[in-house]
């Protein structure tokens, strides 16, 4: 079996579910949670698997205000795949999400660290276990909030693959209503509030959403706290603003000029007694560069195809050059493509492929460079499709020669019905199975021709086809197919059957072939005590045959397909002058006319058509000229 390129691809796209795996085990809080979900999980290349999953939550605490903070260690037990390659180094995340029903609704996102790790083949992925705070919402009422996994994203980088994700959707097994954490949501204490920062770290120019509980009526103030420094004009703008019911709600965005740093995001509401003020942390990070990136569509082609390169990451308003890659980072022979991205830094561009060794298509600006692999279908074809064949009628002569007897068998000449299979698509040096298929493996009906003599008689039948393959440039060559010898029962009544024959053709070039059958042989044994008899019958076809079947091979032009000598050719008519009727054993010449008229007329079956009919049939037509006492000697 060929091994394709593409299985590199394949244990890419297994790996993006990898997740956390490979972190250091936390120690289960007094607060654990544990159910199993139906995971649908989305796999690029592989395509869709589904199964079970185990998804464990625990809450440091289980009850608070609106605004608590609560700490959740997230234990995602193994998802439905495996990786088919261990893989090393990769770089991996997942983010488990939350459905919240009861006392509020939405969606919380608990975000596991990105990780290296190495991916072991074949072994089922247990991610270890990892913690996330996150914020309790503001403007959840009192009573029970209830949690449900609804899914996770699993993202994998693999340097020189760029990233994968891979989506798992989960759905609660029947019976279960999928809930795997719970938090009751209590009231304030009097003259208590609460305040919601989310998320808790943003970059400058970044939006934080406000929430909150038990705010006096009014407009509030809100003002970012470096230290006792609080300025409001930290903020661009914001939409705070309080209920009827103290629930605070809005957003506030922060300007570009802030600093990178700790702070605090303070509100104040109200005046004289009445006036609150609570602050939330809010981390400024550092802002981060953009990655370069590219994107292919698509990602795979004939040589000469176009691909559409998507960039985004690279330096704004600058030139961009394009160019193919080998599999050992060489450049192709390809020309390189020149763009200049936009203010964003993205730009778009189209990429003709014509270097059959292409890997990967390259983007450079400056410094900035990102890479993304493709393939070009004439290096790396898919593997064998499943067989492909039409049945053909095959006009055949056959002679027969019996071992050890000088005796006359009438020639045959029988039509059949015959299927080539074998793939239609394959790869110079590629192994393909080829087989001939005959309708219901039945070869033949076994008529009466010897009358009792024939009860209990068996052959044992040996089947050879020369199939015939031709590149419509070098000779055309042959390829031997066969089964194992295999006994018939000779009893009148009986069928005979057998079947399919098989064997092998190596690809040895691009081209396209043509599969025709050609020549067939049985050789027949037959034995009734210490007496043995062997028949062969060599059919020829005796007019030109149609194809049964194609096969189109990518890769350079080879030399002549198939075996070079013996071959028996689709249409030749030598069998026609082999052997002549009855001209002595009379008795045989007599059989041999009732197996015509059985073999020509007596069968619509498209297996062999009584072929190897007429071979047995001779058999016992010998078995039928020894002396009469000999005959009994060897029947007791």
């Amino acid at each position: 079996m060929r091994k394709a390129k593409r299985r590199t691809a394949a244990f890419l796209g297994a790996v993006t579910i990898a997740g956390t795996a490979g972190l250091t085990a936390l120690a289960p809080s007094a607060y654990a949670g544990t159910v199993t979900m139906d995971a649908a999980c989305k796999v690029p290349v592989i395509g869709d698997k589904n199964g079970p999953q185990e998804i464990k939550v625990d809450f440091d605490t289980t009850e608070g205000p609106a605004g608590a903070t609560v700490t959740a260690t997230v234990d995602l037990g193994p998802p439905p795949i495996t990786s088919p390659f261990a893989l090393t180094g990769a770089k991996a995340q997942s983010t488990l999400q939350l459905t919240m029903s009861g006392a509020a609704t939405g969606q919380i996102d608990l975000a596991g660290p990105e990780v290296t790790l190495d991916i072991p083949a074949n072994v089922p992925i247990d991610p270890a276990p990892f913690t996330k705070t996150f914020v309790v919402p503001g403007g959840a009422a009192d009573g029970e909030l209830k949690f449900v996994p609804k899914g996770t994203v699993n993202v994998t980088e693999v340097s020189g693959f760029g990233r994968q994700e891979a989506p798992c959707t989960f759905t609660p097994q029947s019976g279960s209503d999928g809930v795997v954490a719970s938090f009751t949501v209590k009231p304030l204490a009097p003259g208590e509030v609460t305040l919601t920062v989310t998320p808790g770290e943003v970059e400058p120019g970044g939006t934080v959403e406000l929430g909150g509980s038990g705010w006096p009526a009014g407009t509030p103030t809100v003002e970012l706290c470096a230290a006792a420094d609080c300025v409001a004009d930290r903020f661009a703008s914001q939409t705070a603003a309080i209920a009827a019911d103290g629930k605070l709600s809005g957003s506030a965005v922060l300007a570009g000029t802030v600093e990178p740093g700790s702070y605090t995001v303070k509100v104040t509401a109200g005046t004289g007694a009445e006036a609150k003020v609570k602050e939330a942390a809010l981390t400024v990070a550092e802002e981060q560069a953009p990655v370069p990136a590219i994107t292919l569509t698509p990602a795979s082609g004939d040589v000469g195809a176009k691909t559409t390169i998507a960039g985004t990451g690279f330096p704004a308003d600058q030139d961009v050059e394009i160019v193919g890659l080998k599999a050992d980072g060489s450049r192709t022979s390809d020309p390189p493509v020149e763009k200049t991205t936009d203010a964003q830094g993205a730009f778009s561009a189209e990429y003709t492929v014509g270097d059959k060794d292409t890997a990967k298509i390259k983007a450079s600006s400056g410094s900035a460079s990102a890479e993304a692999a493709y393939t070009v279908n004439s290096d790396d074809p898919p593997p064998p499709s499943d067989p492909n064949g039409v049945e053909v009628t095959v006009p055949y002569s056959c002679a027969t020669v019996v071992s050890g007897f000088d005796i006359d068998v009438p020639v045959m000449t029988p039509t059949l019905g015959v299927t080539v299979l074998l793939p239609s698509r394959a790869a110079k040096g590629d192994t393909v199975d080829v087989q001939v298929a005959f309708k219901d493996r039945v070869i033949s009906d076994i008529p009466s021709v010897a009358g009792d003599l024939q009860n209990g008689l068996h052959g044992m039948v040996t089947p050879t086809m020369k199939v015939v393959v031709s590149d419509g440039v070098n000779a055309p060559g042959f390829i031997p197919v066969t089964t194992q010898a295999f006994d018939v029962d000779m009893s009148p009544g009986g069928k005979m059957r057998g079947g399919p024959l098989t064997g092998t053709f190596d690809v040895p070039g691009g081209g396209t072939f043509s599969f025709t059958p050609g020549e067939l042989q049985l050789v027949i044994a037959a034995s009734a005590g210490p007496i043995s008899v062997t028949a062969t019958s060599t059919c020829t076809p005796t007019a030109d045959v149609p194809v049964s079947a194609t096969l189109t091979a990518t890769g350079e032009p080879g030399g002549p397909p198939g075996q070079q000598t013996g071959g028996g050719t689709a249409g030749s008519t030598s069998g026609a002058s082999a052997g002549s009727a009855g001209k002595t054993g009379g008795s045989t010449g007599t059989s041999g006319g009732d197996l015509a008229k059985t073999g020509t007329g007596g069968s619509t079956l498209g297996a062999f058509a009584l072929v190897a009919g007429t071979a047995v049939l001779a058999a016992v037509g010998v078995m039928l000229l020894l002396p009469y006492r000999r005959r009994v000697r060897a029947r007791s």
